[in-house]
């Protein structure tokens, strides 16, 4: 994850409450041209967010949950870059959720 991990990408996306999604990657690789087909194709990741490793096999982006959603994102790239039999599994979710506050009488 921390070979995608970028703070600027981090922060700008809690001020606009999106979030962003770390993913790891199984299958053929592929080139820097298809991924930036599939991402172009998945509606809803905030442009020029997206942070490739095919040496660590994951990428980031951030997103605006209110859109399509990233089941949504996820399908479209796998379904864009079928022909390389890939399975991208969510490994972390940074959300702008608020904190929950303590509940009264917890230590």
């Amino acid at each position: 994850m921390a070979a995608v991990y970028d703070h600027a990408i981090v922060v700008r996306a809690m001020e606009r409450r999106h979030e962003v999604a770390f993913i790891a990657v199984e299958g053929a690789p592929v080139t820097h041209a298809d991924w930036l087909r599939a991402i172009d194709a998945a509606r809803g990741i905030d442009r020029g967010t997206l942070r490739l490793s095919p040496e660590n096999s994951s990428l980031s982006f951030a997103y605006d949950p209110r859109g399509p959603g990233l089941g949504s994102i996820l399908r479209t790239i796998e379904k864009t870059l079928a022909a390389k039999n890939l399975s991208l599994s969510v490994l972390r979710v940074i959300d702008a959720a608020p904190p929950h506050a303590a509940v009264a009488g917890s230590p």
